[in-house]
């Protein structure tokens, strides 16, 4: 039997509703093997260098006296998507950052939280995934 896929509307862009309705409905013993698809425009960015600020500082808006702050943490975590208003650009805490990376490349939801939980104990999947869902990073469920 081929997969079932639930979310992922026209053109690529989730219901986050229906969606979050999806996951809710899945059976607890399944919820492990599914697997959640991110959105063709999210881009994932670890670094070591302050890029986050470097992009900030080169936004419309910043003037010609904005200043750079380069002294930030010893690793950054990025996410990017396109939104209606144009690029969206934000940190993620280490644990995120390797739970969506786990999920881009197909692995199933269950080892890609054991990943996240490797890189950062405080996790929280609750708040990541709702968020997630909600801004349209996340657009879809399936079961291969």
């Amino acid at each position: 039997m081929g997969a079932r896929r639930i979310g992922a509307g026209r053109r690529g862009r989730g219901e986050p509703h229906a969606l979050i309705a999806a996951i809710g409905a899945v059976d607890e013993d399944a919820v492990p093997q599914m697997r959640l698809s991110l959105h063709p425009s999210c881009r994932l960015l670890a670094s070591r260098f302050a890029v986050f600020e470097i992009w900030k500082v080169h936004q419309p808006g910043q003037g010609d006296d904005a200043r750079l702050e380069i002294a930030g943490p010893p690793a950054e975590y990025l996410l990017t998507r396109r939104s209606a208003q144009g690029p969206v650009v934000e940190r993620i805490g280490p644990g995120e950052f390797a739970w969506l990376q786990a999920l881009r490349s197909g692995e199933a939801f269950g080892a890609a939280l054991a990943r996240a939980m490797e890189q950062d104990s405080a996790f929280d999947l609750g708040e990541a995934l709702q968020a997630r869902v909600l801004d349209g990073t996340l657009t879809g469920i399936r079961f291969d």
